[in-house]
């Protein structure tokens, strides 16, 4: 069974939309518990916890700000066997847990991929594929081969084998994901890569591409030789 884990910050009007459709495939596919979990310093909107809790789903909250926050919060709390951490707009709807469950469940770590030859990716933004394509090479740069092809999607975690390294894991923000998956990787943990569907919406990122880069840059360089 499955801990579904949904971050959210300031999108909580995509969460209506999400929380219905989550409530209809639980039905049939094997999530046992869902966890909303609200990360950053201010309140959340009363009708948004009580939506989430009317629909039978737990709400969370923690002060610190990120997606790498929200995630440790959610991990935590968890208690099925596998831990989904996603996001608020299901990116990939559930084409991730599809091939998840066909899955041998081999490996402790599966990654819904963009990367992975049967994906099926359309209208994919240039810039984003581009920054994509560059950030793996210099993960290879700095780590060697042997590296995921993408590290950014949806992550699929066997609770009990991932717990000490979820602790470990200091980076708060969107490179939470990356940073779990090399110390894993460090430790010997297999780690497996899932076809999925992905639609681009018409939701637009405010996330800051030069920001981001220099970011990535950092935090890779970090991990490498500080952490």
């Amino acid at each position: 069974m499955i801990s579904l884990v949904i971050p959210f910050y300031v999108d909580e009007e995509r969460l209506k939309e999400t929380i219905l459709k989550i409530v209809k495939k639980s039905e049939t596919f094997p999530i046992k518990e869902v966890l909303f979990v609200h990360n950053g310093k201010f309140k959340c909107k009363t009708e948004t916890v009580e939506r989430i809790r009317n629909a039978g789903f737990q709400f969370l909250h923690v002060d610190t700000e990120g997606i790498g926050a929200a995630y440790k919060e959610g991990f935590s709390k968890a208690s099925c066997e596998w831990v989904l951490l996603s996001a608020s707009d299901l990116p990939f709807d559930f084409s991730d847990i599809d091939s998840f469950i066909k899955s041998d469940l081999s490996a402790d770590i599966y990654i819904g991929s963009k990367g992975h030859p049967e994906s099926e990716v359309s209208r994919r933004n240039i810039i984003r594929h581009s920054m994509s394509v560059v950030f793996y090479l210099l993960r290879i740069v700095v780590f060697g081969f042997g590296q995921p092809k993408d590290t950014q999607g949806t992550l699929f975690l066997r609770r009990l084998p991932l717990t000490e390294i979820v602790g470990r894991v200091q980076f708060q923000d969107y490179f939470f994901s990356f940073a779990l998956i090399q110390k894993a990787l460090n430790s010997g943990i297999k780690v497996d890569e899932l076809a999925i569907k992905y639609y681009s919406s018409e939701f637009k990122s405010n996330i800051p591409k030069v920001k981001t880069s220099l970011s990535f840059i950092k935090n890779l360089i970090k991990l490498r030789f500080l952490d």
